[in-house]
């Protein structure tokens, strides 16, 4: 993973975005040296706070009654008691940062691996719906996102860029990811600040709008596929106490999302003077970020 160039610059702008003592600025994964460090004391100790039956969601899909359901997990689960209190106080996460960040990791490779971003939203934010429509707009929205368009399409300067949020139960992250040659890197960082202010500044078209919600909601079925995929979206959205209605309140609540909602969200949620900037690469060919 070390040699990785996207996990390397990925793992760093994460520790920058939140710190390498918060939870989220950390790799799930762990480093070599805390996970030496561990002991099997702190494996049984973690698993008696963190698994736990007060804190458990078990999602079943099938061919089950409600009460067939019910007498499956008493069964199994029912003599199951919590030990101790749960977990620990969740940490606060800061709106955004306060100073930009640039930061230049000097490795002798060809091509230069960017991401820029910042704390983004929670996964219940309200604006999450129509945060998903702009994103789409900007960068994730695959060959159709401006940032493609722009990159690929007409600079030529990298074969894929996208943008997303990912969306945590505390902020999660805003962030921007592309690889390009070095002595291109400068360039592409200087068009994804004006595309990030472009989106702030100017309102979408009819067109756009259209598309990007025509996409999210045509592409949610495909979410709903296969009994492991239902599961899955179920136990999410009870995790995170989105409405029991989640699946049925997808559709509308994309559909509702207009160009005002685009401009608001942008300029909410893109914060281009505040970005940290990470890129790996030949510092000789890309010069000071």
């Amino acid at each position: 993973r070390e040699e990785d160039p996207q996990y390397v610059a990925g793992k760093r702008f994460l520790c920058e975005v939140f710190g390498s003592q918060h939870p989220y600025g950390r790799v799930t994964e762990g480093e070599a040296a805390t996970i030496d460090a561990i002991t099997r004391a702190d494996i049984v100790a973690f698993y008696t706070r963190m698994y736990r039956p007060d804190t458990l969601v078990i999602s079943l899909v099938g061919d089950l009654s409600g009460t067939e359901a019910r007498t499956l997990m008493e069964r199994f689960f029912g003599g199951w008691k919590a030990r101790g209190t749960a977990g620990g106080q969740r940490p606060s996460v800061p709106a955004v940062q306060p100073l930009a960040k640039k930061v230049l990791i000097d490795r002798d490779v060809t091509q230069a691996t960017i991401v820029l971003g910042h704390t983004g939203i929670s996964r219940t934010n309200p604006d999450f719906y129509a945060a998903q429509v702009m994103n789409y707009i900007l960068g994730g929205g695959g060959f159709s996102s401006r940032l493609m368009q722009v990159v690929r399409d007409k600079m030529g300067l990298a074969y894929s860029i996208s943008s997303s949020f990912a969306a945590h139960e505390g902020l999660g992250t805003f962030s921007v990811e592309v690889q390009t040659k070095n002595v291109s890197a400068q360039t592409v960082v200087a068009e994804i600040d004006r595309q990030m202010r472009r989106m702030r500044t100017e309102p979408v078209s009819d067109a756009e709008l259209q598309d990007a919600k025509a996409y999210l909601t045509g592409s949610f079925p495909r979410r709903l596929e296969t009994s492991k995929k239902i599961v899955d979206l179920v136990a999410v959205a009870d995790f995170f106490g989105i409405s029991k209605n989640y699946v049925q309140n997808y559709l509308s609540a994309v559909q509702r999302v207009t160009k005002e909602d685009v401009l608001r969200v942008a300029q909410k949620y893109l914060h281009p003077d505040q970005a940290v900037l990470v890129i790996l690469g030949k510092e000789a060919e890309i010069g000071k970020p």
